[in-house]
């Protein structure tokens, strides 16, 4: 196994690798990567050489150096994912990224990580689910993982949820906890004490995660007049 770490998050890297070996029994390399984009850049120049002197020996990028084979690459960045994914179509192993996509929020270093999946718990989940599609540990390990380290499961992705349909499948999420029951709009039919206790529902929620307009295609006039009427 190999963690990949730039940033803040190289310390989060480093944590997870002891409570790999500690936990786990799984052994992995820790490489501070200081530029994903100079080390993608060099690895697209070598692959044009290589490609333009077919009767030359092939040259082999830094990338190629430092990773070879196929041992399952974890990367995990305080960037978008997409910065890290630069690297990927120059390995020849399976790159799995973590990193913070989605728009800007204010919190605890310890909850933004956990809230975009890059803090160790995450990157240690990632890990042994890599190390489970070769074979090399069983997926129970896996969820044991999930449960030990209280990961909620069915959150929406950190990327969507500054998007309405994030924001909407979070405030159902937390309706529901409450008690309350939410089809993503108002039905005609239901007594208005019922749909009056769905609507202050949301307002408070929406009041509570700073939501002034809930999106998601057809609900749009539904979570809207919900919002209004809290």
């Amino acid at each position: 196994m190999r963690l990949l770490g730039s940033g803040a998050i190289l310390r989060e890297v480093i944590a997870a690798a002891a409570l790999l070996a500690e936990q786990f029994h799984v052994s992995s390399e820790i490489w501070s990567v200081t530029s994903f984009s100079e080390l993608a850049r060099e690895a697209a120049e070598v692959a044009r050489w290589n490609r333009l002197h077919p009767r030359e020996r092939p040259r082999e990028s830094h990338l190629e150096q430092c990773l070879p084979g196929d041992l399952p690459i974890i990367a995990a960045s305080d960037y978008v994912r997409a910065y890290p994914q630069l690297i990927g179509p120059y390995l020849g192993a399976g790159l799995t990224v973590l990193g913070t996509d989605g728009f800007g929020r204010s919190d605890t270093r310890s909850a933004l990580r956990r809230f975009f999946e890059v803090d160790r718990e995450h990157i240690v989940v990632a890990a042994l689910h890599a190390a489970a599609r070769r074979g090399d540990v069983d997926r129970v390990s896996v969820a044991s993982a999930i449960e030990r380290f209280g990961i909620e499961t069915e959150l929406a992705a950190p990327g969507l949820v500054s998007g309405g349909a994030g924001r909407l499948r979070r405030l159902e999420q937390a309706v529901h906890a409450e008690g309350h029951i939410l089809d993503g709009s108002i039905d005609e039919e239901a007594g208005s004490a019922a749909n009056a206790a769905v609507a202050a529902a949301l307002g408070v929620l929406a009041n509570t995660l700073q939501v002034d307009v809930i999106v998601e295609f057809g609900r749009v006039a539904a979570m809207s007049s919900c919002r209004r009427s809290a």
